[in-house]
């Protein structure tokens, strides 16, 4: 009795792991939607990527500027005028 029991529970983790093979073999094909396939969207290039945190610190400039009373303080304007040059150089971008 206890030979049959064990047999029932190998059978049962192996159908389990044959199952999670299974599952994990569907998480890697392309999704089907109405017969065509889901194009997943590109990610962002470099130049994307460069092009949203430029607008992130512009964002930060207007905010920082309006807290200012809608002038910059010369502290502020340089430690925005660093971030700019940090970003400029991590992406590769001159003084044009």
């Amino acid at each position: 009795m206890r030979l049959s029991a064990l047999a029932l529970v190998s059978a049962a983790a192996l159908a389990q792991a044959g199952l999670a093979q299974a599952q994990g073999d569907m998480m890697n094909q392309p999704v089907q939607a109405h017969d065509q396939q889901t194009v997943m969207p590109p990610l962002p290039t470099k130049h994307d990527r460069y092009l949203m945190k430029l607008a992130a610190l512009r964002e930060k400039t207007i905010k920082t500027k309006a807290r200012d009373g809608g002038q910059l303080t010369p502290e502020h304007s340089a430690a925005l005028q660093r971030e700019l040059d940090e970003l400029n150089k991590q992406f590769g971008v001159g003084a044009g």
